[in-house]
């Protein structure tokens, strides 16, 4: 019977393929191994991502252990995957982010240890490298929770060693969560993917506290770095600068110019730039508090080569000009000479600092010429006791420049030299190369990269 009924299958699937047209049959078949080809590729990604799914079970488990295994094991997988070649921190984002933001419960201070829970924000970290991570931690509501764990910790009575690590540690992941791509930000108003959390934090009703936090933890410069770096991140968005006012962020990041750490002034001048380029009244109030007194130090000999915090302070100076308010220029120009910045922007000129810099300085100075009554004056008296240095380095920049020229056009020679080589189907070796190079300039041995290759 049971051979009966094989045959009778046999025999019918034959009269269907027999009506069946030719092209009906390739697509049937083409589909068949296309359902083949998927199970057998979610049975690989199934197999390829137990590693990482037993780690999330971990995380997930009551015991500590677990936990701390689960999330080391999170940490190790991200860290072997360096390139995300094998998009490693996309499913940790996918299966395990959720799992991790919930270890910080109301009492997670009591119930986890502090080890632990840097452990967890450092997963947190890894992940917000990428926009589509800090849009999964946004929507699980992490920058509420690092704002309580940031409060909890300010009132704890007998401070800690591992307290203030994991201050710390929370600094961090808050100003790695609140990251914003300036590169996306064409137009005013754009908010770029991936902003979610800082949308939230410059929204939040504790901004003004985490403002005040700053100076919680003084001998923490870590700490203070990071969290600065938040209001520099949000101060990108146009929402913010007005947050950041609202909340007084502006005697804040005055108050951190004077601190010793480098990074601390990047991150306040980050911020005060952003907030006196859009926003005219706190133009009016720097104005109002001598800002020759705070910007004039950057422009010294020991900042000039540091670009992260001298362009900023000149980016400030050129909008205190260009777009201050017109009753207060007279004000702004008695500063400038009583700070000498004419003279001592006139050097910056003509110095071995970067091109980037000189060119700020030089926009200064124009805009002086500008917007100030005596501005034209005062530059020309400025110039024309650096004009040898001046002139000196322009002709330096033009001879850079024809340098740079010449080496991309021989450069391009090259490799149109190589083309043509490899079309004719040209043998040769090292030593042709080299004679052609020659022809075109003498960069056969003449240390040229295409030649060190």
């Amino acid at each position: 019977v049971g051979y009966t009924c094989i045959r009778d299958d046999i025999t019918f699937f034959r009269a269907i393929l027999r009506r069946m047209e030719p092209k009906n049959i390739a697509l049937a078949a083409l589909g068949a191994f296309g359902v083949t080809y998927l199970l057998s590729e979610l049975a690989y990604q199934r197999g390829k991502s137990r590693a990482l799914r037993d780690a999330v079970a971990d995380v997930r488990s009551s015991d500590s252990a677990r936990v701390e295994s689960g999330l080391n094991a999170l940490v190790k997988a991200i860290d072997t995957d360096k390139g995300n070649d094998l998009g490693t921190k996309g499913q940790v984002i996918d299966y395990g982010l959720s799992a991790v933001v919930r270890l910080f419960c109301k009492d997670c201070l009591t119930k986890h240890p502090r080890h632990l829970l840097c452990l967890a924000l450092k997963v947190i970290q890894k992940c917000a490298d990428e926009a589509e991570g800090r849009s999964a931690v946004a929507s699980c509501g992490i920058v509420d929770v690092l704002l309580r764990i940031l409060a909890e910790l300010s009132n704890i009575q007998q401070f800690t060693a591992a307290d203030s690590k994991l201050l710390g540690d929370v600094a961090v992941a808050l100003a790695a969560v609140t990251s914003v791509d300036a590169r996306k930000i064409v137009l005013d108003g754009d908010v770029p993917e991936g902003s979610g959390c800082a949308v939230r934090l410059l929204r939040s009703a504790h901004l003004k506290s985490v403002l005040e936090m700053l100076n919680f933890d003084v001998r923490n410069t870590a700490y203070q770095q990071h969290l600065s770096k938040c209001f520099a991140n949000i101060a990108l968005l146009d929402e913010g600068v007005a947050k950041l006012r609202q909340a007084g962020a502006l005697e804040h990041m005055l108050s951190l110019l004077d601190k010793p750490v480098v990074e601390l002034k990047e991150n306040a001048l980050a911020v005060l730039r952003e907030m006196i380029r859009k926003d005219p009244v706190v133009r009016a109030a720097v104005i109002d508090k001598s800002p020759c007194e705070y910007f004039a130090p950057f422009l010294a000999p020991q900042h000039q080569k540091h670009s992260k915090v001298v362009d900023p302070a000149l980016q400030i100076l050129d909008d205190l000009l260009y777009r201050g308010p017109k009753e207060k220029l007279p004000e702004l120009a008695a500063a400038f000479e009583r700070a000498k910045l004419f003279d001592a922007l006139a050097g910056m000129m003509g110095k071995d600092i970067p091109r980037q810099t000189r060119d700020l300085a030089e926009e200064v100075l124009l805009s002086a010429v500008h917007v100030l009554p005596e501005g034209g004056n005062l530059v020309r008296e400025a110039i024309s006791s650096h004009s040898a240095a001046i002139q000196k380095r322009k002709r330096a920049d033009q001879e850079e420049a024809m340098r740079k020229t010449k080496e991309q056009k021989q450069q391009q020679q090259f490799l149109e030299m190589m083309a043509m080589r490899e079309m004719m189907g040209g043998g040769g070796g090292d030593d042709e190369m080299s004679a052609m190079a020659a022809m075109m300039g003498g960069m056969g041995g003449g240390g040229m990269p295409f030649m060190q290759m």
